[in-house]
């Protein structure tokens, strides 16, 4: 079983921050960054983009779908 990281949420787990993570290829959930850390998943946390920073991440945290050229 593997996860990797997909972004940073600021204050997402209560008392701090906290990581979007793909389980096993298919399942996401978000983690508190210590548990992030203490896995040693990949990327770093410090290489990971902030929820909301580029579009993909914006449109996947509000539940739409990008938009089709």
């Amino acid at each position: 079983m593997s996860a990797q990281g997909i972004y940073r949420k600021r204050d997402g787990w209560s008392d701090q921050h906290s990581v979007r993570v793909k389980y096993d290829g298919a399942v996401e959930l978000e983690v508190p960054e210590k548990f992030y850390k203490e896995k040693g998943w990949q990327p770093l946390f410090d290489e990971l983009p902030w929820a909301g920073e580029n579009t993909e991440d914006k449109q996947k945290i509000e539940g739409s779908e990008p938009a089709r050229s």
